[in-house]
């Protein structure tokens, strides 16, 4: 992959030739690896302990289980921020 390669939309004015900046987390990161893997192990050994399922079960299914609590997770924090800004506009206005 391409290290230099253009990640973010926001033009930098310290590089020559306005080349973009990238704002997303570096994937190359060891301890993004190894903090994903540990949630993804901690979903399976749950995830078997308070169901039905055993290991070998469960770890079928692992991967669905972290995609729904994924956008669970997103979603509470998605209204989270709106109700937080719906708070902070109701006080600003009265």
């Amino acid at each position: 992959a391409d290290s230099g390669r253009a990640k973010s939309l926001k033009p930098s004015a310290s590089r020559p030739g306005g080349c973009f900046i990238s704002r997303l987390v570096d994937v190359r990161d060891r301890r993004l690896w190894v903090v994903m893997a540990v949630v993804v192990l901690l979903v399976w050994l749950v995830g078997a302990a308070v169901t039905k399922y055993t290991l070998e079960q469960m770890a079928y299914v692992t991967p669905i289980a972290v995609v729904v609590l994924g956008a669970t997770v997103g979603l509470v924090l998605l209204w989270v921020k709106i109700v937080v800004d719906a708070l902070h506009r109701r006080r600003s206005t009265s």
